[in-house]
């Protein structure tokens, strides 16, 4: 059975819908009576033909295209698609050097005698630190791929973090940013989904050179607004996935439908960053009015 949540609103508001996969993004129902627009929240399969706006949050449902209306949707299933394969997403990111160095089977990471021998190996649909391994050895990393089978798996460059993050972008800009702060640092994952805390950055306080990197494989994504984990070592960050239903606080929970609320307002094309020394020119316009725009 499908139901639909929605406003109430007079006819000449425009009727918006929050498409998501099941079991995400609950706390967005608790946030939507606080925007102009009204946006609605609908727990179909599919999205209804009367929508304006509709936002996928991780759902890759089919979205009507009616003669009458067309609806404009706020992350394409394509990108969706795109970002939850995590092996070729790693791969492509690896390509760009936004992330550590990858390879995509055992001879492409024997190929180059410089290879580190401490990697790990993920297998290609994962989530959190589930189907993680460490490798100190060639001979190991052999073993673990040929168990996984080809193509279940990527290898990665064991990074030595110092920081992790996680930032959330909408249209090309940071509408927030948390750090980790696990228990152990000592740990290879530092999920802080158990054990440890996140901990909110302000605006004056984002490092930017993990800010720009995070924009660059937001682009690449082709998503529309996420949540991308970023790590970084003494030297520099490295993009390790992006979320398209990422986990949020009601908090954050917030601050993703003032985005959209801009969004309905405003239309979803991208905002190019402008670069610069301090957050101006990254900052989405809904959390920051005099945001710098180009």
């Amino acid at each position: 059975m499908t139901r639909t949540s929605r406003t109430s609103k007079s006819d000449n508001k425009s009727q918006n819908y929050i498409l998501r996969r099941e079991g995400t993004g609950d706390g967005l129902v608790d946030v939507h009576l606080f925007t102009e627009t009204g946006l609605g929240l609908h727990k179909a399969t599919e999205a209804p033909p009367d929508a304006d706006y509709i936002f996928r949050w991780g759902c890759t449902a089919s979205v009507p295209r009616g003669s009458e209306r067309r609806s404009v949707v706020v992350n394409e299933a394509s990108a969706i698609h795109k970002v939850y394969d995590k092996r070729n997403f790693r791969l492509e990111l690896a390509a760009h050097d936004l992330s550590p160095k990858s390879w995509g089977s055992m001879r492409e990471y024997l190929a180059n005698r410089d290879n580190p021998h401490d990697v790990i190996v993920r297998k290609n649909k994962h989530s959190r630190s589930e189907d993680m391994w460490v490798c100190e050895a060639p001979h190991q990393t052999a073993e673990l791929c040929e168990e996984l089978g080809k193509g279940n798996y990527y290898i990665s460059e064991l990074i030595d973090k110092t920081n992790e993050y996680r930032v959330m972008f909408v249209q090309g800009r940071v509408i927030g940013m948390i750090e980790k702060k696990p228990r152990n640092k000592k740990e290879v994952s530092w999920g802080c989904v158990d054990t440890g805390e996140y901990e909110y950055i302000n605006w004056q306080d984002w490092p930017l050179k993990v800010v720009r990197m995070a924009l660059e494989a937001a682009e690449l994504s082709g998503l529309d607004f996420g949540a991308i984990d970023i790590i970084a070592d003494k030297d520099r960050p490295y993009v390790l996935e992006i979320n398209s239903a990422p986990w949020l606080s009601p908090y954050f929970c917030k601050i993703f439908v003032q985005a959209f609320d801009y969004i309905v307002k405003n239309g979803k094309d991208r905002i190019v960053p402008v670069e610069g020394n301090s957050f101006h020119g990254y900052i989405h316009p809904s959390r920051f009015p005099d945001a710098t725009i180009g």
